[in-house]
């Protein structure tokens, strides 16, 4: 039996919304998942049971107000939001060698879409009695680590992807101080752990499912 609580979760193209939206359907959530392009395909082809699947495309705005608008109709809350969706290009590439066409598009996706699916969706969030937002951020947007000579990934040259889960994380740091007065959370979650210095794997492992849990306070997991 499902819970009140109302769970959404963006995808367009790290194929982790799927385990996301597992374990929290786990939690007797009901789950709802945002995709766009090839991702929305992959997962419209996949056995979801109770997980309602959605193709929006997260750059539009017309089509993120239509989103809220079905959200408020159908649940009329958004308890928790989990911003995953982004994509990766430039791998390897120097500043000289970049496209600023593919990097305008990587912001789209990383980090303008999370501003402006936030901003359309906050009424929602506001709704709940509390509300937990979760960027989903990188090692390699970490300037720490990236500064770091013994960091495996040190030498990456994601420029546009490293920049904008920088430019992430502190977005998630202001928003957590200016949503305090509405009982909302909005938290950094990087899924991926490291298991050495030639394998990056987006398989999510227990110990990562249990920290996503203990992030969004579910105190007691339903066996």
């Amino acid at each position: 039996m499902k819970t009140d609580k109302i769970a959404l979760i963006t995808e367009a193209g790290n194929g982790l919304s799927q385990k996301f939206a597992e374990i929290l359907s786990y939690q007797n959530y009901s789950v709802i998942i945002a995709a766009k392009g090839e991702s929305y395909n992959k997962l419209n082809r996949t056995n979801l049971g109770d997980i309602k699947l959605l193709n929006v495309d997260l750059t539009n705005s017309s089509e993120l107000i239509k989103l809220y608008s079905y959200l408020k109709t159908q649940y009329g809350k958004l308890d928790v939001l989990i911003n995953n969706a982004e994509i990766a290009n430039g791998f390897g590439q120097k500043i000289t060698e970049l496209n600023i066409n593919d990097v305008k598009t990587l912001y789209d996706n990383n980090f303008f879409s999370v501003i402006n699916t936030i901003k359309i969706l906050f009424g929602l969030l506001n709704k709940s009695e509390s509300a937990t937002i979760v960027n989903i951020t990188s090692a390699m947007g970490n300037i720490d680590k990236m500064s770091d000579k013994n960091f495996c990934y040190k030498d990456y040259k994601m420029t546009a992807y490293s920049t904008a889960k920088s430019s992430l994380n502190m977005l998630t740091t202001i928003l957590d101080k200016e949503f305090e007065l509405h009982n909302i959370k909005v938290k950094s979650f990087d899924p991926v752990r490291i298991s050495n210095c030639t394998h990056n794997s987006v398989d999510i492992c227990e110990g990562v499912e249990k920290e996503l849990i203990g992030l969004l306070q579910i105190e007691e997991p339903i066996l």
